[in-house]
């Protein structure tokens, strides 16, 4: 199934997390991207090692604006350290561990690998977001890993809600479960 998300004028609503860190999929909160024109998004493929050696992860979009006869893929990179940067300010590794506690030992591994894939994927999302505010062209391209780097760095706190929620989302984990900021458990 393919997923979409648009990007434009008061297209920001996702569920999204609480001051306290769990997740409430009844209300709606802005997504902490500026406006920008409208394009429809959708995930095609990734993440995948650029290197050899992991230092740099990459995903494929593709994009359409209205006023476009034809789509084009924008390819955005990613290095680890962003990565890493990403998942500390998202407290990532303390959700992960509540969510892949909740499920039997033998599916551990595999959920923990599909998490750490989603989260590469989201943070590529947004990336892919902070650039279409600044436009994009009708041509296939690449988002650098130093594209919008300051952008990144600077509202890295508060993508959390929204990187949440989709790894909510694409888990199919429903509201019922308890998806805030979960204390250490073995």
């Amino acid at each position: 199934m393919e997923r979409h998300h648009i990007v434009g004028p008061g297209s920001g609503q996702l569920p999204c997390s609480s001051e306290d860190g769990s997740v409430n999929m009844g209300e709606m909160v802005s997504s902490p991207v500026p406006e920008s024109p409208h394009y429809r998004i959708t995930f095609f493929f990734g993440p995948e090692a650029v290197d050899q050696d992991g230092r740099q992860w990459r995903c494929v979009f593709n994009v359409k604006k209205r006023s476009w006869k034809g789509g084009i893929q924008v390819v955005v990179d990613l290095t680890s350290d962003q990565v890493a940067r990403g998942r500390q300010a998202c407290d990532l590794g303390t959700w992960a561990e509540g969510v892949v506690s909740a499920v039997p030992i033998e599916e551990r591994a595999a959920l923990a690998q599909r998490i750490d894939e989603l989260f590469i994927q989201a943070l590529c999302a947004w990336k892919l977001d902070l650039v279409a505010q600044q436009g994009l062209s009708q041509e296939n391209q690449t988002v650098p890993a130093d594209a919008c780097s300051n952008q990144f760095e600077s509202a890295a706190d508060s993508i959390r809600p929204r990187i949440i929620s989709y790894l909510c989302t694409e888990l199919d984990l429903d509201d019922s479960v308890d998806l805030g900021r979960w204390p250490h458990t073995s």
